[in-house]
């Protein structure tokens, strides 16, 4: 196909029709300056466009594509048929296509969707969207890693608590029900680990896992038991009822020097509902407590003959 032919051949007979660019542009839907370019040369008119700018013309589509008014072939009939069927069929063709990439570009995105929608389901199951952080121990065998959801109720997370997720050495979860995470410590030789939790009643509680004896224990009722014993809390019982103050505990941090040993803050409110708060050293191992202070307007005050502060550990 040459342009410059076919170009020259619209232009006479656009003009020998008395039509100008921009009524050939109106008839075909397009712009005065497209028509320019095909006259030029520049450019051939789609092939979507042959048949009805032929007509436009009043030539043949055989005419249009050579360039010659006057085509001579022995079966010129015959041949402008082949030449309609061949620009129908390349334009099914062309048809065809597009359906066909339209609709691969639409089993993709479908099937990206899909996969997305998978994804995020996973991600929520495994509480990815719940993370608050994780906690590796000190030798590095093991991560805790807490999610402020319950992991284990149904197959997405739910709110009535926390889950501890272990990976390493130390593996399976722990799920602590009705509570709040509030921290994680775990002890120097990664035997031990503390979680902080606030309950229903926003009271703290803690929890510890021995990692020697593979348990979990409620040491704020370790630290309770322990702390009942003393001579001091004798004179806090009630009479009547037997009550005792109820102590919330904070832990503080492990000892250096003694992997089971942590010093522990301690707050109550005595029989006569004076507040009262303290410190004290508590050891995991024998349940012994040691080093213990109460605080006295801002100051440390010694309530047992035995207890020293400073260099205790």
């Amino acid at each position: 196909m040459d342009n410059a032919k076919m170009g020259a051949m619209i232009r006479e007979a656009r003009k020998k029709k008395g039509l100008t660019q921009k009524d050939i542009a109106t008839h075909l839907n397009i712009t005065d300056r497209a028509v320019s370019k095909w006259e030029r040369g520049i450019c051939a008119p789609d092939l979507a466009l042959l048949e009805p700018l032929a007509d436009i013309l009043e030539i043949s589509i055989t005419e249009l594509i050579t360039g010659e008014l006057e085509v001579v072939a022995e079966h010129k009939e015959e041949l402008e048929h082949v030449v309609k069927e061949t620009i129908q069929y390349s334009k099914q063709e062309i048809t065809n296509k597009k359906n066909t990439s339209r609709k691969k570009i639409v089993i993709l995105v479908l099937a990206s969707i899909l996969l997305l929608i998978i994804l995020v389901l996973f991600l929520l199951h495994k509480g990815f969207f719940h993370k608050i952080g994780t906690y590796p121990s000190p030798d590095g065998t093991t991560k805790s890693t807490v999610y402020n959801c319950n992991l284990h109720d149904s197959f997405f997370p739910t709110s009535n608590g926390f889950t501890v997720e272990n990976t390493g050495y130390w593996n399976g979860s722990t799920c602590y029900l009705n509570a709040k995470f509030r921290g994680m410590w775990w002890s120097p030789d990664s035997k031990y680990r503390v979680v902080s939790m606030n309950d229903t009643n926003n009271k703290t509680q803690l929890a510890l896992v021995d990692y020697t004896r593979n348990c979990d224990c409620n040491l704020t009722v370790y630290l309770e038991m322990a702390l009942y014993e003393k001579e001091f809390f004798s004179e806090m019982t009630y009479d009547d009822e037997g009550y005792r103050p109820q102590i919330n505990f904070e832990f503080i941090q492990w000892s250096d020097k003694d992997p089971a040993v942590m010093l522990v803050y301690f707050s109550y409110e005595d029989i006569n509902e004076n507040f009262r708060e303290g410190y004290m050293w508590y050891d995991y191992e024998s349940g012994a407590l040691s080093g213990e202070m109460e605080l006295e307007q801002g100051k440390k005050k010694n309530y047992w003959l035995h207890g020293i502060w400073d260099g205790l550990y």
